[in-house]
């Protein structure tokens, strides 16, 4: 099943990123910022549950939005 994605917002240089969070395969919860340039993981969560990742997730959109009017957090 994919993951679905948590948020979205847009770099400085208007590059578009994918928050998702996922259950990795050691049962804990992870945040991934995915852009077409890299992968990143933003947090490990062992002990959490996916509404903690989904959480994680939105605000890190918001920190990192670039103010764009296309770069808003989507809920789930």
């Amino acid at each position: 099943m994919p993951n679905p994605t948590i948020a979205h917002y847009r770099d400085p240089q208007g590059v578009h990123h994918d928050i998702v969070a996922r259950k990795a395969g050691d049962g804990a919860w992870q945040v991934l910022d995915i852009s077409v340039r890299e992968t990143k993981v933003i947090e490990t969560l062992p002990g959490e549950g996916p509404d903690e990742a989904e959480a994680i997730a939105r605000d890190y959109a918001a920190e990192h939005d670039a103010g764009s009017s296309n770069a808003a957090a989507e809920h789930a």
